[in-house]
């Protein structure tokens, strides 16, 4: 495993290959892309009315998952951590807050 999949386990406390950690990675670039569509990064919020675009953006990119025991949710909170830091704080805030509602699984497990 490269330095930088052994960090990335590390960092987000999972067991996963180079293989894996590079699936991770080309997951959260879909992610990204998909949010950017739906409301260009800018120094504010993404709006309410956008949300289920984000979570269905989440969905659809996060649904190819690694193991049975891998959940959207897992997917979901390591997008939260590495979100791109030229976001604003404001537009990283709001993607968290639309993500909220598929962390239920890792806040009532």
């Amino acid at each position: 495993m490269t330095n930088s999949a052994e960090a990335f386990e590390k960092k987000h406390n999972i067991a996963a290959t180079r293989d894996d950690v590079t699936k991770i990675k080309n997951r959260l670039r879909k992610f990204y892309k998909a949010v950017e569509t739906i409301d260009r990064p800018h120094d504010g919020y993404i709006q309410l009315y956008h949300g289920d675009a984000v979570r269905k953006a989440a969905e659809s990119a996060f649904g190819a998952s690694i193991g049975q025991t891998w959940t959207l949710a897992m997917d979901a909170a390591i997008a939260i951590r590495e979100m791109p830091e030229e976001w604003s704080t404001k537009y990283r805030a709001s993607v968290a807050y639309h993500l909220a509602p598929i962390l239920s699984d890792v806040v009532n497990s």
